[in-house]
């Protein structure tokens, strides 16, 4: 499946802890060309995901249990990241 720019983009909002659109857009085009220049390394990319992760389950809706939103969100932000760097390479 291919998303186009604004698609991804309205995935990544739909990731609770990133509301802004300008702060979604910048921060997963930052992502991928920093991976693809070589300049952030999977470990890095796994800690900035992390931080994403750990932000959006704090501020996840009560109703939700904490480990099922953090499985469904990281699934989210994977398939995310890996589709932006498909799409660029």
């Amino acid at each position: 499946m291919s998303l186009d720019e604004s698609e991804l983009r309205s995935h990544l909002m739909d990731l609770v802890g990133i509301r802004s659109p300008i702060v979604a857009a910048a921060l997963l085009q930052l992502v991928v060309e920093l991976r693809l220049a070589d300049v952030l390394d999977a470990d890095g990319l796994e800690r900035i995901k992390a931080a994403i992760v750990a932000a959006a389950v704090q501020g996840r809706p009560s109703h939700r249990f904490a480990a099922d939103f953090e499985t469904e969100v990281r699934a989210k932000l994977d398939r995310l990241i890996a589709a932006s760097e498909a799409r660029k390479e």
